[in-house]
């Protein structure tokens, strides 16, 4: 991003980010934040090892269980892989067979879709053989006809847990395949045949199996813990943006009013200037984490001196976020309680939820206006009134 700003010539911006951009919205600020002037976040996101095995771990298959068994099944009945459904996606999607590759991005992609969105519309309904999707509500005549039942197999429960040689089996698969995998992950120079979707799902998941390349972040495929085929996980929230539809109209919140005011930065941290110093490489700043190299998680980060107390920033996220749940939210608000932090009713994690799409049009457009003030505040103004005439 640094890189990006110097080429476009910019002093300064403002950033947006949802998801997985927040997470990198976040550690850009911490070691640039003379050049950012306000954040909006959306879908709030830190790809703690948590978040990433709340998604791909099973944690958020506790709220929708036929999406996440699912996405078990296609992995088929590999110990290994229902132990660590995260490093079995990754071996599929970076498979020279692009049957394998686009199979495992259309499971992938649906485990997402069935994560990002809700529907008010649709019930899903389980006829004995299949899930079927219908209008709901429905009028009492356009409902299936429901016959006598015919025995049939009985399924293992989701939350058995794994047998003894099922355990041990994964486990002996452990570390050396997984670094195999992970170096043939690094190593991949992409494939020009590779669908659009199938380059999404692979890219989604490199990132989480390799901890989003955030410096101090533990990879989620460091040692092939994973999760068991029962469901079960570590908790918090997760990671990918979710491509989105229009959902149901959703009453539009009030007009948000101006961010509050900030706190002072400490004593011993450099105020922000503005308009910020020439485009030069910028020194050490007490108020930077010292030694990138050796970063806690974000949050840590984030909480540890007030190193983002000084810019303004308006947080978007959804009730109803399975991918993200709003735990993550919370907690960046306990880190950095000058953010703003708008919860939003009725909405989950994509931006097309009309409420959130609001929020977002709102925030912008009062971060602008905070933006600009700052930028142009030792100007009297001058500049700004000569930009808007």
């Amino acid at each position: 991003m640094e890189a990006l700003r110097r080429h476009l010539g910019l002093s300064c911006w403002l950033l947006l980010g949802g998801s997985w951009g927040v997470a990198l919205s976040l550690a850009y600020a911490l070691q640039h934040p003379d050049r950012v002037l306000a954040m909006v976040l959306r879908g709030v996101c830190t790809m703690r090892d948590s978040e990433v095995q709340w998604m791909f771990g099973g944690g958020a298959g506790a709220l929708k269980p036929w999406a996440w068994q699912r996405f078990l099944d296609h992995l088929g009945n590999e110990p290994a892989d229902r132990a660590n459904p995260l490093l079995a996606y990754y071996a599929r999607l970076l498979s020279p067979d692009a049957n394998v590759r686009d199979a495992a991005a259309r499971s992938w992609m649906e485990l997402e879709m069935a994560m990002g969105f809700d529907s008010r519309s649709q019930l899903l309904d389980w006829d004995g053989e299949r899930w079927a999707y219908e209008t709901f509500p429905a009028a009492a005549e356009q409902r299936k006809p429901v016959s006598a039942p015919q025995p049939k197999p009985r399924s293992a429960p989701m939350s058995s847990p794994p047998s003894a040689a099922m355990a041990a089996k994964a486990a002996a698969a452990g570390p050396t395949a997984a670094a195999e995998l992970l170096a043939r992950g690094l190593a991949f120079r992409g494939d020009a045949r590779m669908s659009g979707s199938t380059a999404q799902a692979l890219l989604e998941c490199h990132y989480s199996v390799h901890g989003a390349f955030l410096r101090g972040h533990t990879s989620s495929s460091s040692s092939p813990r994973g999760s068991s085929s029962n469901g079960s996980s570590s908790s918090s929230s997760s990671l990918s943006s979710v491509g989105g539809s229009s959902m149901d109209e959703v009453a539009a919140p009030p007009a948000l009013s101006r961010p509050r005011p900030q706190r002072p930065r400490p004593a011993t941290q450099a105020p922000a200037s503005f308009p910020p110093p020439p485009l030069v490489a910028s020194s050490n700043t007490p108020h930077r984490p010292a030694g990138p190299a050796h970063w806690p998680p974000l949050l840590e980060s984030i909480g540890s001196g007030g190193a983002l107390a000084g810019i303004p920033a308006i947080a978007v996220h959804g009730q109803l976020d399975f991918v993200c749940p709003a735990t993550t939210a919370y907690e960046l608000s306990r880190a950095w309680p000058e953010l703003r932090l708008r919860l939003v009713p009725g909405a989950g994690h994509s931006m097309y939820y009309p409420a959130i799409t609001h929020e977002l049009v709102e925030a912008t457009r009062l971060l602008y206006d905070v933006s600009a003030a700052r930028y142009y505040g030792q100007h009297g103004g001058a500049k700004e009134q000569e930009r808007r005439a």
